[in-house]
Order: structure tokens, then sequence, then C-alpha cells
């Protein structure tokens, strides 16, 4: 273990059983003990390295823990079968992975998405400063990022905004279209619906590190 890693650091790199929670402010070395915990698992033969899920919030961080773990390993190559990333991107790489014609999943632009929903506005007649096409975009991903369904919003009684959302879902599944928020509420959702789906990826990430 390298020497610059200090008791605190250390001790949670070889923690190895049950979970484990470290705060700790900006500048504290968290990136350095994330990757070297990672390493320490590998490099140990205390875990596979196709077993092991590594998210954070930017692709700047992912891209550096990547980049660390490939000076640390002893087989750089190690760090590609591991499933690093964003929450977006893990999730998304997830859900292309257990979906049929995985390969045309496509990401939904920012325009596309606008014009979608400028066309399903005007189909339902829908007008007003509530059903701005950015506001109504807004309202839908504040409800997958709450993983709630068009349904959901309909028993809420905002049974416009669902039918909105519903047609605008179906549009998304129909032509294998994926908006940034599916990449993780897609994915919830799916797991919800098949649950041995669910099983096969908790049996195989033993270690999920964020």
């Amino acid at each position: 273990m390298p020497k610059h890693l200090n008791e605190a650091q250390r001790l949670a790199v070889e923690h190895t059983e049950g979970s484990l929670l470290i705060l700790a402010g900006a500048g504290t070395g968290k990136t350095r003990v994330l990757t070297h915990r990672i390493a320490y698992l590998i490099e140990n033969k205390i875990v596979d390295p196709r077993q092991i899920m590594a998210v954070t919030f930017t692709r700047k961080a992912a891209l550096e823990m990547a980049t660390r773990l490939e000076t640390l390993l002893s087989q750089p190559p190690w760090v590609r079968k591991i499933r690093l990333g964003t929450f977006h991107s893990v999730s998304g790489s997830l859900l292309r992975e257990n979906t049929k014609a995985a390969a045309a999943l496509e990401l939904l632009s920012e325009p596309d998405q606008m014009k979608l929903i400028k066309e399903i506005l005007t189909r339902q007649s829908l007008s007003g400063p509530e059903w701005q096409p950015l506001e109504v975009v807004r309202k839908i991903s504040l409800a997958k990022g709450r993983l709630l369904s068009p349904d959901d919003l309909a028993v809420d009684n905002d049974s416009k905004l669902a039918t909105v959302y519903r047609l605008y879902q179906q549009i998304l599944e129909k032509d294998q279209l994926l908006d940034f928020d599916d990449l993780i509420s897609r994915l919830v959702f799916r797991w919800e619906a098949e649950p041995a789906l669910l099983s096969g990826h908790q049996k195989l990430f033993r270690f999920i590190l964020v």
C-alpha cells in the first residue's frame, strides 16, 4: 500500500466487508482512496474487475479515476472491465446490454426533444404559459427523476401532463430512443418489471463505489 495514504485512508482502502461511508471535504483525497481501494480489491484477488461498479457525477471525474487506475493496476487493461463512469453512463450501458435492438438505442438530442414535445402539444391543442415546451420538458424530467410514470401523474390528477408524457414516451420507445433522464429511470423501471434482471445485476456487482 502506498506510503502517501494516511491511516484513515489506508483503513478505507483495505475495508472489504460490508458498507463503508467516508465523510470528507474537497481536496482530502476521496478520489485517491476510491481508486486505491479498487486496485487493492483487484490486485489482492478479492474480486474480479467485472464485479466492480464505480460511479461519479461528472465525466471529468470518471476519466480521472480511469487514468489513475491505469497507473495503479499491474495490468492496465483491467480498467476496461470495471463498470466505471457517471451515474447516467453506467445506467445507460446496463440498459443497452439488456434491451432488444440495443445497437439502435440512441440518445435523443435536446433540439429533437423540444421538437417532439412541440408536436405533441400541438396535436393535443395545449397552449398557454404552463404549456411552453421548455416547461413541459422540465416537468417530465422532474417526473422521471422521481421515478414517476405517466400513470403516476394521472393518479396525482395531472391528467393532461400525464397524457403528454405518455405520448412522448411511447414515441421514444417505438423509435428506440432515450432522453437523458431515461438513462437512469428506464433501467429502474426495467428492474421493477423484471426481478430476474435486477437479481442478476445484484449478484454481478459485489462492490459498488460512489
